[in-house]
């Protein structure tokens, strides 16, 4: 196992929605701890783009590989091992980029969602949310096939995007989508309920100063992390704001261990740390970096 000594002040991000700028303010200290290594990564998870907490499985963790892997989720313990394969069949990985766990049709249940939203050379004017109850697992190294799952299609209101980010608000259960590649990102949402029988009009809500975002997460306690392949953000909800009012107040800049082609990034079911991991680059096998919350 390396070791990391790294140094990240907590820092300010002025986000205007009507001026595209931003303003770095650095403060005392951080709200985490800087990034530690708890394990590699299977082999079988080579290009991961994705990472959520799962909620039927405690403690442990839902990732998959980017575009032209297997149509499979991967169910990780804490320290990165392979606990289980969970396949949707009859579908192929397109451009898989990013995952969520959160409720659904069924207010009983849990389910996850994997976004089929990326689109590097903003060719396909459909993208796809795939929704399937999140299963339990119980033995290590099992695998299953789900038959049964909902293919959501979204639409972008202002032409082809290639976006990385999803992630589900646990309030109202919409689902919002980031784009990547502007010099300021927009943020998309899909308003509950979605349809799997017409195409879901993604609403725009604006700009976010900051680029190239790779993945996002939103915490039980309304909580919402983004990433960058440089930096993470973060903002607590405050009572009477949404989602997007939020993201458009100052962002504190948390702790990140610069990782190769770092595309994922999720909250603890607790909200008590957050987990990072990327792709595999070279010879190098990706770890899981965990940072937990000082107080």
């Amino acid at each position: 196992m390396r070791v990391y000594a790294i140094y990240v002040s907590l820092s300010i991000l002025a986000i205007s929605c009507s001026k595209a700028q931003s303003e770095v303010v650095e403060t005392e200290k951080s709200l985490f701890t800087v990034g530690q290594p708890k394990g590699q990564i299977d082999a079988v998870i080579d290009e991961a783009s994705g990472l959520e907490a799962s909620i039927n499985n405690p403690g442990m963790l839902w990732t998959h590989n980017d575009s032209g892997g297997t149509p499979s989720v991967y169910l990780i313990d804490s320290i990165g091992k392979l606990k289980a394969t969970v396949t949707l069949e009859g579908i192929d990985n397109r451009d898989w980029e990013d995952i969520s766990v959160g409720a659904g049709p069924d207010s009983s249940k849990t389910y996850i969602y994997v976004g089929e939203i990326g689109d590097n050379r903003a060719i396909y004017p459909i993208k796809y949310i795939y929704r399937f109850e999140e299963p339990k697992i119980d033995d290590s190294g099992s695998e299953m096939i789900i038959v049964d799952f909902d293919k959501i299609p979204i639409v972008f209101p202002d032409g082809i995007r290639d976006t990385e980010t999803l992630f589900i608000d646990h309030n109202t259960l919409d689902l919002y989508i980031l784009s990547k590649r502007e010099d300021s990102i927009s943020v998309y949402v899909s308003k509950s309920p979605h349809s799997i029988e017409q195409n879901n009009k993604l609403i725009k809500l604006g700009k976010l100063p900051i680029y190239n975002v790779v993945s996002g997460d939103m915490s039980m306690n309304n909580e919402i992390l983004i990433k960058t392949y440089d930096r993470v953000y973060f903002w607590k909800m405050q009572q009477g704001d949404n989602v997007f009012s939020t993201m458009i107040k100052p962002a504190a800049e948390l702790p990140y261990l610069r990782e190769p082609q770092g595309e994922s990034i999720t909250w603890t079911n607790n909200g008590q740390g957050y987990y990072t991991i990327s792709e595999k680059v070279g010879e190098e096998i990706p770890e899981l970096i965990y940072y937990r919350r000082k107080n």
